[in-house]
């Protein structure tokens, strides 16, 4: 389950680093598990470290997008 978990983290990254590379991604915040962002830690590049503004450590996928929108604010950099 772990390696399943970071080959996602790491294609999630993948994804980000080329979207950053194009100018997509100016500011990020990245909310996830605790453990799950520890390992995207790991695998994130310089540049996606550099853009990011805030780092959550909560669960939000089961919420609906009003509460996740409701909780961000005040992380818009």
């Amino acid at each position: 389950h772990l390696e399943e978990e970071r080959g996602f983290l790491r294609a999630v990254a993948d994804e980000l680093k080329r979207r950053g590379e194009t100018g997509d991604v100016g500011r990020l915040i990245v909310v996830a598990p605790p453990r799950a962002l520890g390992l995207f830690r790991e695998l994130e590049c310089a540049q996606l470290k550099r853009v990011t503004i805030a780092e959550l450590p909560n669960d939000y996928v089961k919420l609906p997008l009003y509460e996740i929108e409701k909780r961000l604010q005040g992380h818009h950099g």
